[in-house]
């Protein structure tokens, strides 16, 4: 997926593109291995582009959420789940859907309905209609509260979208729910083979916060930084200690494979048919 991204980009007018389709194609290449106190090893990227649409920061960003909120989120006392979506948008308006949605979202958080929510996650997700060339921007929600009926959650969203809400969905919250609904952002893979799509997509994601928390969760609140290369801060992904060592530098790519916590680990992973060293982290 990554050479598909990279020949889109490079189609696009622009030197920032030119510049992106660069860093893609150098992203994941190499590897450093590192060590924590307590013994955990794992592997790093020596370069990330920090594309949005880069499958290995898709999964990057994905690994981190889950590190960072997950035992949170599976702590709360009444969890929920709630899906808020919007009409279609084409191509050149998907920023300001973005920023419309979020705004529907604040008014619904500030109205009577919301009064005995304690603290809540939100996680935008962007899916791609080939058949329309449109976009469909939806959040996905978690929040520790009492009960909401649909029907009252329905009106109340049809009235803060200035009515251009869409679908709503609520339920309890399982456990499935939770790693779900933090994968959401990894979900962007439909449409990285047009141009035109990967260009207005970037456009209108560039700065923006696809993670917000919310009340009692607000604390937790997940930093989708930009890192340049040898200016990350290591942090172990298994237990989270900072006291951390590089065992070894340039381990190729060939070595190097996701698990099935979707940490980077160094040596050979099952992939398809049989044992291989392959690109297995995508």
């Amino acid at each position: 997926m990554s050479d598909l991204l990279v020949i889109s980009l490079r189609k696009i007018k622009g030197s920032s593109f030119q510049r992106m389709a660069a860093q893609v194609e150098q992203c994941h290449r190499w590897f450093i291995q590192c060590v924590c106190a307590n013994g955990h090893k794992w592997a790093r990227p020596d370069y990330s582009c920090k594309n949005r649409l880069c499958p290995y920061e898709m999964r990057a960003r994905s690994t981190k959420a889950v590190h960072k909120f997950g035992a949170v989120l599976k702590a709360l006392r009444d969890p929920r789940y709630l899906v808020l979506t919007v009409e279609n948008c084409q191509l050149e308006m998907l920023g300001r859907a973005i920023t419309d949605l979020f705004s529907a979202f604040e008014r619904l958080r500030h109205s009577k309905l919301w009064a005995n929510v304690r603290g809540a996650i939100a996680v935008l997700e962007i899916t791609f209609n080939r058949e329309t060339r449109t976009w469909h921007p939806h959040l996905n929600v978690i929040f520790d509260g009492h009960y909401i009926g649909k029907a009252e959650l329905d009106a109340v969203w049809f009235r803060v979208t200035l009515k251009r809400g869409r679908i709503t969905w609520i339920s309890r919250a399982n456990r499935r729910t939770i790693p779900e609904l933090l994968k959401y952002i990894t979900k962007l893979a439909d449409f990285v083979d047009i141009p035109e799509a990967v260009e207005w997509f970037l456009r209108a994601t560039r700065g923006r916060r696809f993670i917000r928390t919310y009340g009692s969760l607000y604390r937790f609140s997940f930093e989708e930084e930009r890192e340049t290369r040898g200016q990350g801060h290591d942090v172990c992904p298994d237990c989270g200690s900072p006291d951390v060592q590089v065992l070894s530098y340039n381990q190729p790519f060939q070595h190097v494979y996701h698990d099935d916590s979707g940490i980077l680990r160094v040596g050979e992973s099952v992939c398809g048919q049989g044992r291989t060293s392959g690109r297995c982290f995508t």
